[in-house]
Order: C-alpha cells, then sequence, then structure tokens
C-alpha cells in the first residue's frame, strides 16, 4: 500500500496500480481491500482506464458504508465526481462533489474539502461558468497554502490559468501555469509535471504564440506517452494538429 501511494503522488499511475493490485490480492480486513481499491482507482483514472476507476469505486462504497468510513466516503465520491467531468456528465459530476464536500466536512478533513471544491470548480468549467470557476479554483488553492497541501494546489492552479484562457488573460493564465510546474517539479509528480507542461502549451496556442508553442507541445506529448495517458496524449495531438496549421 505504501508503495502504491508513493507513485501514486509521483504521477506513475501503471507502477501504483501494479502495487495496489498486490495489496489487494492480500488484504484481509474491509478497511485494507477498500483503501486498495481506492488506489486502484485512483491509479486507473491517471492511465485513463474509466470503467476500470468505476468499477474499483462501486466495490469499495460498500465497505465505506458499513463502517461509516466518512474520509473513505469523501475520496469515493470526489473520484467519482472526476471520472464523470472526464465523460462530460455535469448533473453527475456536481452531484458527486457536493457528496464528498459534505463527508469531508463531517470529518473535518481539509485535504478532502481543497478536493472536493475543485472538484465543484471542474464542475462550473464544465458549465462554461468560467469566472464562478476561477473562484472556486483559486479558493480551493487558498485552503492548500493555508494546510500545506502542495499537491492538490498545483493541478487546481493550472486549472485557474485555464479559466483565464476563457477571460483573454493569457499573461495570467501561463503565469499560474508555470508556477504550478515548477511547483510539480518540485515535488517530483511527473502527472502533474505533463498536465501544467499541456496546458502552458494549449494557452500558448490559444494565444496565437505558435512559436513558443512549439517546443512545449513536444515535451508535453513526450510525457503523455511516457505516462501512458491517453486521454491527455489525445488532446495534446489536437493542439500539435493546429500547430502543424499555423
Amino acid at each position: 500500500m505504501l508503495v502504491g501511494d508513493l507513485q501514486l503522488d509521483a504521477g506513475r499511475g501503471t507502477e501504483a496500480l501494479d502495487a495496489y493490485v498486490q495489496a489487494l490480492a492480500v488484504a484481509s480486513e474491509d478497511a485494507d481491500r477498500c483503501h486498495a481499491l481506492l488506489g486502484c482507482a485512483s491509479s486507473n483514472r491517471l492511465i485513463a482506464r474509466v470503467d476500470d476507476a468505476f468499477s474499483g469505486l462501486a466495490e469499495a462504497e460498500p465497505l465505506a458504508v458499513v463502517r461509516s468510513d466518512d474520509r473513505a466516503l469523501a475520496e469515493i465520491h470526489y473520484l467519482r465526481g472526476n471520472l464523470h467531468f472526464a465523460r462530460g456528465h455535469l448533473v453527475e459530476c456536481r452531484s458527486e462533489h457536493e457528496l464528498a464536500l459534505e463527508a469531508a466536512r463531517r470529518v473535518e478533513a481539509p485535504e478532502w474539502q481543497a478536493r472536493a471544491l475543485s472538484g465543484l470548480a471542474d464542475a462550473q468549467y464544465m458549465d462554461c461558468r468560467m469566472a464562478t470557476a476561477l473562484s472556486h479554483f483559486a479558493g480551493c488553492v487558498d485552503l492548500c497554502e493555508a494546510y500545506g497541501l502542495t499537491r492538490i494546489a498545483v493541478p487546481n492552479r493550472v486549472m485557474m490559468g485555464h479559466c483565464r484562457i476563457y477571460t483573454c488573460k493569457f499573461d495570467l493564465g501561463l503565469d499560474d501555469m508555470r508556477l504550478a510546474r515548477k511547483a510539480a517539479i518540485g515535488i517530483g509528480n511527473r502527472h502533474a509535471e505533463m498536465f501544467a507542461t499541456h496546458s502552458l502549451g494549449m494557452c500558448l496556442v490559444a494565444a496565437g504564440r505558435y512559436d513558443e508553442a512549439v517546443n512545449v507541445q513536444s515535451e508535453a506529448l513526450e510525457q503523455a506517452r511516457t505516462l501512458k495517458a491517453r486521454r491527455y496524449e489525445a488532446a495534446i495531438l489536437g493542439d500539435s494538429a493546429e500547430l502543424a496549421l499555423s
């Protein structure tokens, strides 16, 4: 379990999944099985195996409910909300993150409150309410900074930059993404680094700064392929096509 947690923190989804599967095979207590299943779901989400991630959460939820484990339930609802976001299911995304926030508040867990706020910001982003989404992402980052939650702050700071693209504040968006990328490198999270790099390229393309975007997109594509992050690879290829047309 510890190996899985460390690999997951480093953004190595495939390696984390291998460790969690091994842990699940020998886990005898329900709490350990629940933890391992959540690890599998988180890992599968990173490598875009969405159906497998949903299956892991469905198996973990009854184990958390029977023990009234609100901390695990916060994680389950948060992960499920993110999976619905990836599939463009707005109503389900918002509902799951609201449930995650309720569970996190019951156990007074700042980490999962921050994650749930991030998820609710994602729902606003999907609903094209960019100013509101930016406010929620910023609130999440503020909470992270108050409690030293750097790993959670990184992707949410990147998303602040995404929101600024739609308000045409490109330079501020690039500043957010560069700051997040530096932090991701500092904590050794390769997935977060890839996300920030991809986002920088996307912002530069959106701003029409094609010459600056070429090397950034190339680097992002290499990182995504190394991590087997197929969903991001597809998005980066789309941006790369726009660069080729420029």
